[in-house]
């Protein structure tokens, strides 16, 4: 009795301990015009840049009139208790600067660095006025990101972002890496145009990240594991779960793309994808690679309790990706290898669309796909015909668990 007596007390220190830690954080409310509160913003983050709190105040609604790059930030938490708006204005396209080493040379509104990271919507948004800039033709191509971040050991939760004008989310060179509870949508209501490249979550040089419990509704990938371009060191994204997620309208969970410069290897491992409900998805679980011999590898991967509902492709391996003529990729094929897939419990229908290939794997004569499992694929054609599972480059498609069908045997419009 006197040992438990003495663990509860020791408990009940620790809990206490706990809490004066959190409360000793210095917190530095964001000032709020409601015309222009970057430089605030950015005042914030240089006082409460160690062992702080910066916190958006409940019923404020701020404005973005610059981009922000926080500080090297060091035990920082992050509150939304009020709402944070990205006005549209066309000086961001034009002069905003690149995420430091970003795939593809993306830019952010809001990019947050450093280490032991909190973030947490408590209440409050950020809007990024995306259906302004959806509309524009041609579509300016230096659209921001609506948050950037350069963290070790980052949690973020609870946030909402809406109209994101590109990507939503960018995680480059970070580890420890955790979003739960967030609800991102990106909708036109106003000029009734398709949203452009609204991708989820974006990743490049991250080693481990969970997605988990979140909402998303776009029209793009809802997540996208990719790797640098500038970084043939360190170009990877590994340790990757994504578990408890909703999609709508997106061009599903996918690695890639990767390969598009040659002499850049990419590399990506240890990938769960778990319990995902994939409604009215272009794609459903998607893997895309360049050809022009790109090289590296896609290895343990696995897709598990994956829904699907009128999607275009409900399985996708296209090693020919980006509209490249497939007497290109044949001449050329890609050597990025992709190996030790597994694909369990994938259920639903395709659209009218697919027609009845319920499977497109498409693998490089270059280096063929390996070790690929299936197993429980249930998989309905929009008319309830038999399903079809077209493969190509395949190694063990006879053990695989897929009754395959070569692709030259049958001819299909590429999506």
């Amino acid at each position: 009795m006197k040992t438990i007596a003495t663990l509860s007390t020791l408990a009940t220190f620790l809990l206490l301990v706990g809490q004066q830690a959190v409360s000793a954080l210095r917190t530095c409310p964001v000032k709020h015009n409601g015309e222009d509160d970057s430089q605030a913003i950015k005042d914030a983050f240089e006082e409460c840049k160690s062992n702080g709190r910066v916190v958006f105040s409940k019923n404020k609604k701020y404005m973005l009139g610059d981009v922000v790059v926080t500080p090297e930030l060091d035990n920082v938490e992050i509150v939304f208790d009020g709402s944070l708006t990205y006005p549209f204005n066309m000086v961001y396209n034009d002069t905003t600067p690149p995420v430091p080493g970003a795939v593809q040379g993306v830019s952010a509104f809001f990019t947050i660095q450093g280490q032991n990271v909190k973030v947490v919507g408590n209440g409050g948004e950020i809007y990024g006025s995306g259906e302004e800039w959806w509309h524009l033709d041609p579509l300016p191509s230096n659209r921001p990101v609506m948050m950037a971040f350069m963290v070790d050991k980052l949690d973020v939760r609870g946030m909402k972002l809406i109209n994101s004008p590109n990507w939503n989310f960018y995680v480059h060179r970070s580890k420890k890496v955790k979003f739960e509870d967030i609800f991102i949508e990106d909708i036109d209501n106003k000029h009734g145009v398709k949203p452009h490249n609204t991708d989820g979550w974006d990743t490049s040089e991250v080693d481990g990240i969970t997605i988990i419990n979140s909402h998303i509704n776009n029209a793009d990938d809802c997540v996208a594991i990719k790797t640098s371009m500038y970084n043939k060191k360190n170009n990877y994204t590994t340790n990757i779960h994504i578990e408890n997620v909703y999609c709508n309208g997106s061009h599903g969970i996918s690695v890639g793309s990767l390969g598009n410069i040659p002499e850049m290897p990419d590399y990506v491992s240890n990938m769960l994808v778990k319990n995902v409900t994939c409604e009215n998805c272009q794609n459903g679980a998607r893997i895309k690679t360049w050809p022009r011999s790109s090289l590296g590898y896609v290895q343990n991967v696995s897709y598990v309790d994956f829904h699907v509902t009128n999607s275009d492709n409900p399985i996708q391996i296209d090693q020919c990706y980006f509209n490249i003529e497939e007497e290109e990729c044949l001449a050329d094929p890609a050597k990025l290898q992709i190996s030790n897939l597994s694909f369990k419990n994938i259920t639903g229908g395709g659209s009218k669309k697919a027609g009845q290939v319920m499977a497109y794997i498409v693998c490089s004569a270059g280096s063929p796909c390996e070790e690929f499992t299936f197993e429980n694929i249930d998989l309905i054609p929009y008319d309830g015909s038999e399903p079809v599972y077209l493969c190509e480059n395949l190694a063990n498609n006879k053990t695989a668990g897929l009754d395959c069908t070569p692709k030259n045997e049958r001819e299909i419009k590429k999506k």
